[in-house]
């Protein structure tokens, strides 16, 4: 199904406009010219983007985002203008809108903008589904546990009958070991049955670091200084990777003695959920990050060209009438040396936002790559780069992004592997095999565990600290766990196939096949 947009605008012209760009970018469009005829279709259809004209009849702009917003409209904004008055650029920050465009604007800028508005319409939608849900559950969880407590008064036997059958796992536990529990408790821990994690120290099945906090709450239930309460913990589970599990304990008494009753319930799906939330909201952030210092760097090294070409002048005049001046000689040398520079950004910014397929000289991109890798001080000072370019292999065909987006994520790992190294080698090649070229990235880092090499394409896999992730070393690489992933899609789409070779504490290594198909042009 399309992402559905609503256009807002006085003028026809600029709701047609606006209605053919977003149908070239593959978008449903309704549009209307004021704020009466939207809030009727806003109530008909589900929009995930509205574009507005903050200058409307009636009702302005403005007054209309606001009050879809009070009325618990979330939907993502994107204001428009001819007007140039910084109030109305204000009032739009303060209503918090998705962007803000004066006109005249460029097609691209705004379809880009739609596409990072949308993402973002799916995140709160997919954070609300999981908000209710999880309120739903949470009150299902209360009554049922109200109910089996009520009925553990009645009749121990009823009890157990009843709590055998549940859905939730329901432990008793009396001097900090299980006395009791039911089949579904030690199912979660990865027992077989409910006899197999009896007279287990309930802490134990907690991991380390969050034995302390679950004692200090057991503590106050037993004491009696808190009547019951909630925890969530990562714990372990027998012959499996660990879990996220969610517990409620209450003080009760058990053979004459106090004692805790315990119920579990496990949200590992839903934990991980809210990482991977978590981890796109900051992909979304970086990207966004990303592309506006790309478009100030463009800018910048455009405007840089005319005085490093006055300097330049000046110095090969000052050269004529002195040949013999090292000085002259080094500012001339400097001067070179700076426009290389401004051509590779300028040359891979061009290429970066082309996203339609062309002939792609693979050689030339990883140069452009490595030079562009130069302007960092740790690459440039640390990293021995070697480059084995084989001159006869042929063009490829594709989008050039996918080629320098994909190749760029493995150099980097590259990189990052030889953090803590002091051999730092980073050797790329191409060399022509038959009806495909090859391109070897191999690097003297630390290597890929054969365990962890099977995992390295998986989303949100990675052996490095995350982004909002504390540690010493605040230099160390980080990682998200969606690089590799991405150039993996990238490389079946190409149908590039991908061999990982890697010695544990000497290196790894990466040999992309890529098959030549010149002038095929793919689904995408």
């Amino acid at each position: 199904m399309k992402p559905n947009i609503l256009i807002i605008d006085d003028e026809k012209t600029i709701r047609d406009y606006l209605s053919n760009i977003c149908i070239d970018g593959s978008y449903s469009v309704q549009n209307c010219s004021n704020a009466e005829e939207a809030k009727e279709l806003i109530n008909k259809y589900t929009f995930s983007v509205l574009i507005i004209d903050i200058i409307l009849p009636k009702q302005s702009g403005l007054e209309f985002i606001k009050e879809i917003q009070d009325s618990g409209n979330n939907t993502p904004v994107i204001a428009i203008t001819g007007s140039r008055e910084l109030e109305h650029a204000q009032e739009a920050v303060r209503l918090n809108v998705f962007d803000y465009f004066l006109k005249p604007f460029e097609n691209k800028h705004l379809l880009q903008a739609i596409k990072n508005a949308h993402t973002q319409f799916i995140l709160n939608r997919e954070r609300s589904i999981l908000e209710k849900n999880k309120d739903e559950y949470r009150q299902k969880l209360e009554q049922e546990v109200k109910e089996k407590v009520q009925q553990l008064e009645l009749s121990e036997q009823k009890y157990r009958q009843l709590i055998e059958q549940s859905i939730v796992g329901v432990a008793i536990i009396s001097d900090g070991l299980v006395v009791y529990n039911n089949n579904k408790f030690a199912t979660i821990f990865g027992f077989s049955n409910s006899s197999g994690i009896d007279s287990t120290r309930f802490i134990d099945l907690v991991l380390k670091h969050k034995q302390k906090a679950l004692q200090t709450l057991m503590q106050a239930c037993l004491s009696q200084q808190r009547d019951n309460t909630t925890i969530q913990f990562p714990a372990h589970k027998k012959k499996s990777k660990e879990i996220y599990v969610q517990a409620w304990l209450s003080s009760i008494e058990y053979n004459s003695n106090p004692a805790l009753l315990v119920v579990i319930t496990d949200i590992t799906e839903q934990h991980l959920a809210q990482q991977r939330e978590k981890k796109y909201a900051l992909e979304l952030l970086k990207e966004n990050k990303m592309a506006s210092i790309g478009q100030l760097t463009a800018g910048i090294t455009h405007n840089l060209n005319t005085p490093i070409s006055i300097i330049q002048g000046n110095a090969e005049l000052l050269q004529y009438k002195n040949p013999n001046s090292n000085e002259v000689n080094m500012i001339l040398k400097q001067t070179s040396r700076m426009n290389e520079l401004i051509h590779t950004i300028i040359t891979k910014g061009k290429y970066e936002l082309n996203y339609e397929e062309d002939e792609i000289d693979l050689n030339s991109l990883l140069k452009t790559e490595i030079e562009f890798l130069k302007a960092n001080l740790y690459f440039k000072h640390y990293i021995d780069c070697t480059l084995d370019l084989d001159d006869s292999i042929p063009s490829l065909y594709g989008i050039y992004s996918d080629y320098s987006q994909s190749i760029s994520v493995i150099i980097q790992n590259s990189i990052d592997a030889m953090y803590k190294f002091e051999k730092r080698e980073l050797f790329v090649q191409t060399k022509k095999n038959k009806s495909s070229v090859k391109l070897v990235i191999k690097d003297s880092g630390v290597g890929i565990e054969r365990d962890v090499l099977e995992q390295i394409f998986e989303p949100f896999f990675t052996t490095k600290p995350a982004p909002d992730e504390k540690i010493q070393d605040d230099k160390a690489p980080r990682g998200t766990g969606l690089g590799l992933s991405m150039a993996d899609k990238i490389f079946k789409k190409y149908d590039i196939q991908v061999e990982v070779n890697s010695n544990v504490g000497s290196g790894a290594e990466f040999i992309l096949s890529i098959p030549v198909k010149k002038h095929k042009k793919r689904e995408k």
